[in-house]
């Protein structure tokens, strides 16, 4: 073991404030160990930069993906000149007259493969032609297998596809296998209850290339770091490496975020764009969250985000975190009340086995008891198997790309959103059973 490893425990001195339960529920996956540890790659401008890797161009050259006469994609360089996604053709090309302007590959009737075609976009054409966005996919799959095999084999990998362009990780497994193997003191379990020693202030943690949001000004000791900053600390090494990799093999660069949840993992992915990677530490939660409002947050916006905006008369987080859970509880129901609040929920006293991908943060993360917990798995099992997917005549193959038919409303979702809106369906009938 290095020196820096010999030193960073101390055996009789101060104790950390997490127990040996927290860090064999990190090595379970379980979401209620302070020391998770997920993060969420998400690729920049995805469709502009496999058109511009496609075409060899310079990653300054501006460049937009047209669909028809309409923008839905542009890359960074093509950002400042006063358009955004759903522009026209024509406004693009006078606002940024050296644009590239790429339309999507089509397919085009009686032909067997999609293609880009020069006359994609004439009038008579997209009357005939169906928009093709399978190179984005083919890019994403080429994306998910270097993942796949950068991170160590299952049981250290946990791998959700969020979207064509964003994978949420689940390191914790991997995380606490690293912790072990620097630090073997750590292992010994006299009880699960007892405090883990402090880490040795006195190590520098590298940070390198990452950005750290900032601890609230009224914090009494900036320096010190606990075993939750060490884990994060080593995610932000595998997300660095992975990400250098991914652009190595398929020059795609991508921005991520690491957090002990994926609600905070989504937030900080888009913090700090392009190219670049965002730790968002414990104790820097409250202050990087009173700059957002609840509905720009995974799983707190939509129905839930609106009631709870009417309720209390705000959408600010830090407003609402100030309520009291008696407070929340009583005016938005018990279903809903905890839905929101997640300060007061402890490390489950038993290993969990939550299911894979996470459930949404207002159902993996607040406060529902481990009966309902277990409900919520069978009943997501048992849905799934009746999800019948959307047919597209372009990716007969491949329907998950495409979105799902809700067995419960007969609504289609996207894919990136079918598990929050079944999700959605298992609170409401929690919701009325308690």
């Amino acid at each position: 073991m290095s020196d820096l490893s010999q030193r960073s425990l101390s055996s009789g001195g101060p104790r950390s404030q997490f127990t040996h339960r927290d860090l064999r529920c990190l090595g379970n996956y379980s979401p209620h160990s302070p020391l998770r540890v997920i993060a969420l790659v998400d690729y920049d401008a995805f469709y502009a930069q496999c058109e511009a890797v496609r075409l060899n161009l310079d990653a300054t050259q501006p460049l937009v993906v047209q669909q028809w006469n309409a923008i839905i994609a542009l890359n960074y360089a093509a950002r400042g000149f006063g358009f955004s996604r759903g522009a026209s053709v024509e406004d693009v090309k006078r606002l940024c007259p050296n644009i590239v302007l790429q339309h999507v590959a089509t397919w085009r009737e009686g032909e067997s493969s999609w293609a880009y075609r020069p006359d994609a976009a004439d009038p008579a054409m997209m009357k005939r032609d169906k928009a093709a966005l399978d190179p984005y996919r083919i890019q994403s799959r080429k994306s998910l297998k270097i993942i796949t095999n950068h991170l160590p084999p299952a049981p250290l990998q946990r791998i959700e596809k969020a979207s064509v362009d964003e994978v949420f990780l689940d390191l914790s497994k991997q995380v606490h296998a690293i912790l072990l193997e620097r630090y073997p003191q750590l292992a010994i379990e006299n009880d699960l209850a007892s405090l883990l020693p402090l880490p040795q202030q006195d190590i520098v943690l590298d940070w390198e290339a990452v950005h750290l949001v900032d601890f609230p000004a009224d914090n009494l000791d900036p320096h010190h770091f606990d075993w939750d900053d060490i884990a994060l600390n080593i995610g932000a090494q595998i997300i660095r490496e992975l990400r250098r990799e991914i652009f190595n093999s398929l020059h795609y660069t991508c921005s991520a975020g690491i957090a002990h949840n994926k609600a905070l993992a989504k937030l900080g992915a888009g913090y700090k764009k392009s190219n670049q990677q965002t730790v968002i530490r414990g104790r820097a939660v409250g202050s990087f969250l009173s700059t957002y409002k609840m509905t720009s947050i995974r799983g707190l916006a939509g129905i839930f985000g609106a009631r709870a905006e009417k309720a209390f008369g705000s959408s600010s987080i830090t407003d609402l975190l100030a309520i009291s859970q008696e407070h929340m509880v009583a005016t938005l129901g018990r279903g809903d009340g905890l839905h929101f609040l997640d300060e007061n929920l402890e490390a489950a006293a038993d290993e969990a086995t939550p299911a894979w991908p996470c459930l949404s943060i207002g159902l993996a993360l607040h406060g529902l008891s481990e009966a309902h917990q277990a409900r919520i798995r069978t009943r997501r099992v048992y849905q799934k198997k009746h999800i019948t997917a959307s047919c597209s005549h372009d990716m007969p193959d491949n329907f998950a790309t495409d979105g799902y038919l809700c067995p419960t409303c007969a609504k289609i979702i996207a894919p990136a959103n079918v598990l929050e809106h079944l999700d959605w369906h298992v609170a409401l009938d929690l919701q009325a059973q308690l």
